[in-house]
């Protein structure tokens, strides 16, 4: 959980911190808002251990955190505001291809304002040329206490270096639904990477087939979230255009 301190409560902080250095090590002043966590808030959601964790409050005021852990991707909830949470369920699980296994990656979870659930996962094989690198989605109408069988929506190369990652998911005013990922399948000759998108239209039931978002040649563009801003669509990325990966915006107008 993230806390806002007041600007009168860091000027105080700031004042002891100044207090107790030499003259020539009085650091420079920044305005403007501060965040800062507040750490007697913290609460462990999953014991085991995981990672790529996501959290998002339901239109009824539910809690579902959502993470991956030893290749398969789970769901805790909380009904008290993340005080305490529910046993974890498992919501996609990893399978087998000719005995290799595949795992589930990269979990992401997003309420439709039907109150439709869509729960978004990569499949990533662990051995190469055996099984395509791919987005699956699921869907839940009760909430997330059942989920229907995970439906693979788009598959890159079965290797690595021709992956896809990362499903983020953006509902449109008019109701139809995106997925975003970053996509290396089109480029098998290179490193390179895309930001691809996929709608549709009858909330997640059925998908079109995947376009480009955005693509900067010689570079990899990655980890899309969307937002809508005014009548404007936002798409936060990864960018290594000078070197280490930073983050970049691109948009798209609605008009």
């Amino acid at each position: 959980m993230l806390k806002i301190k007041s600007g009168v409560f860091l000027l105080s902080a700031f004042i002891l911190f100044v207090n107790t250095l030499p003259l020539c090590a009085v650091p420079k002043t920044a305005e403007g808002t501060r965040i800062a966590w507040d750490y007697a808030s913290q609460r462990i959601i999953a014991e085991e251990g995981g990672g790529y964790v996501r959290v998002i409050c339901l239109q009824d005021g539910t809690y579902l955190a959502v993470y991956e852990s030893a290749g398969r991707t789970l769901l805790r909830r909380s009904y008290d505001d993340g005080a305490t949470w529910t046993d974890r369920q498992i919501i996609v699980d990893s399978y087998y291809v000719n005995g290799v296994r595949v795992r589930a990656a990269n979990p992401e979870i997003y309420q439709l304002s039907d109150g439709t659930l869509l729960f978004g996962v990569n499949y990533r094989p662990t051995k190469e040329e055996i099984e395509s690198w791919s987005i699956a989605i699921a869907r839940s109408l009760d909430g997330g206490i059942s989920w229907s069988a995970p439906q693979i929506i788009h598959r890159a190369e079965p290797r690595f270096c021709d992956g896809c990652w990362e499903p983020s998911f953006l509902e449109m005013p008019d109701g139809n639904v995106h997925v975003y990922f970053a996509n290396e399948g089109p480029y098998t000759d290179s490193s390179e990477q895309e930001i691809a998108c996929m709608i549709s239209r009858d909330s997640g039931c059925t998908w079109g087939e995947y376009r480009t978002v955005s693509f900067r040649a010689g570079h990899r563009d990655g980890m899309p979230v969307a937002r809508i801003f005014n009548d404007e669509i936002v798409v936060a990325i990864e960018d290594n255009a000078h070197g280490e990966f930073v983050p970049y915006t691109v948009r798209c107008s609605m008009r």
